[in-house]
């Protein structure tokens, strides 16, 4: 009796997420570009250097205006510290830094989820 050939489909490698996540957490933006998708990739990029460096410009000048209270405490009239604005800097730079995190998994899911239906339709 002659032996029956049954097609296997070819294991596919899957695709690492690893090097999407580490890259998305050294800058935003770096995730979406290694996944090929350059307009969300420069969009979290730019937004969120515009939103640190207005950070940085903020916690800056409460920095000076600290320490000029503390050096002429004898002559200087002490106005309130202006760690509002920072504050809501920090927290919207945080929520761009976190959206960048989650947008980058959300693309990865839905490129796994692709592949493996491309697969199963491929091979039944």
């Amino acid at each position: 009796m002659p032996l029956k050939r049954i097609h296997v489909p070819p294991r596919r490698k899957r695709a690492s997420r690893g090097p999407v996540y580490l890259s998305a957490l050294v800058y935003p933006g770096v995730g979406q570009m290694v996944q090929k998708r350059w307009g969300a990739g420069l969009t979290y990029a730019a937004l969120f250097t515009v939103c640190f460096l207005a950070f940085l410009i903020c916690a800056s000048i409460v920095i000076v205006h600290y320490y000029s209270i503390a050096f002429n405490f004898e002559t200087f009239k002490a106005d309130a510290l202006p760690v509002g604005p920072m504050g809501v800097l920090f927290f919207v730079t945080l929520f761009v830094y976190i959206a960048n995190l989650f947008d980058t998994h959300r693309a990865f899911r839905r490129a796994a989820l692709a592949q493996s239906r491309e697969v199963r339709e491929r091979f039944g």
